[in-house]
């Protein structure tokens, strides 16, 4: 190509001495030169748009890239126009040729610095929304009324000097209602590393999370302090602990009287054999003699629909 531009000089004027034309030649020379290395800058920019492709970044945030190039030469080539003699190259119009301006090197590296700052801000931005992206996992809404607890059973907690006659002989039980938190399936498979879980009302940052026979085991476990998040039934999991105990936490606290036929149940002793019966007096002489508290691992009260207790059990537990 430049060959052409020399046997088109040799044509332009045999007037111009011989140091003019080393002159107007070597400035060509020097116009190809900043013509190559724009070329090198829009090779550069296609190279990193298949490395970002690589990185999984979306092919939609790199098109606004290669315009911006563009723009930014074509206004830089416009303002060059105003460049030194160092960096413009004029030619005499001879027939179709007419005057034209080149541009400088100190232009061609400003395009470059901006095309590269550009490309490094895309990919920066793109890698801080990434790591950004971590979700939340809730447990299942509460389904029990502290305020309207009737027909139900619930895990409860109490003293033995919670615990009152009335004068009809029936009991006033004064408990606290315990529950534990349920997930759902989906939440839990797409959980991941970075996301947080609330468990028993406490948000828990996931910061490392392994599988075990179908246990979701997160932050090395109960046993490294820990939790493990065990499938149950419905299509939900919950926190499990030893022995296959709940995670409990409190949601508040309830005053009930039992019904004139009241039964408390103990089978705390041996889960093999029937559980023991005992009627009102009797569940208060238990709860003398024992003199022990009751937890909601294994503490029972069944509510009628009239909002009164009718059972009291106590199961086993290791």
């Amino acid at each position: 190509m430049i060959r052409r531009w020399r046997g088109l000089y040799g044509n332009i004027s045999q007037k111009r001495s011989h140091n003019k034309h080393y002159k107007d030649v070597h400035a060509l020379n020097k116009y190809y030169e900043d013509v190559h290395a724009l070329m090198e800058i829009s090779l550069q920019t296609q190279q990193s748009r298949k490395e970002m492709k690589g990185k999984n970044m979306n092919k939609g945030k790199m098109k606004w890239i290669i315009p911006m190039v563009c723009s930014i030469a074509a206004m830089t080539l416009a303002a060059c126009g105003k460049t030194d003699e160092n960096s413009t190259l004029n030619i005499e119009s001879v027939g179709s040729v007419e005057t034209t301006s080149v541009v400088s090197e100190s232009t061609v590296e400003s395009v470059k610095e901006s095309t590269e700052s550009a490309i490094a801000g895309s990919t920066d931005t793109e890698s801080v929304s990434t790591d950004s992206q971590t979700d939340k996992i809730a447990p299942l809404p509460e389904t029990l009324d502290i305020g309207n607890l009737k027909e139900c059973t619930v895990d409860a907690g109490f003293k033995p000097t919670d615990v009152t006659k009335n004068d009809d002989g029936t009991l006033a039980v004064r408990f606290e209602v315990y529950d534990y938190d349920l997930y759902d399936a989906v939440d839990v498979s797409k959980m991941k590393v970075g996301d947080t879980i609330t468990i028993a009302q406490k948000d828990i940052k996931i910061d490392t999370l392994e599988e075990s026979n179908g246990v979701k085991i997160i932050n090395g476990g109960q046993e490294n302090g820990g939790y493990d998040l065990a499938p149950g039934d419905g299509g939900t999991y919950s926190v499990e602990l030893m022995d296959d105990e709940k995670e409990y936490f409190s949601i508040g606290t309830a005053t009930m009287n039992t019904v004139k036929d009241f039964k408390y149940t103990d089978q705390s002793e041996d889960p093999q054999a029937d559980a023991k019966e005992f009627d009102t007096d009797g569940f208060l002489a238990k709860l003398q003699s024992d003199n022990t508290e009751y937890y909601p691992h294994f503490t029972q009260i069944q509510i009628n629909a009239d909002g009164a207790i009718e059972q009291i059990n106590r199961r086993y537990v290791p």
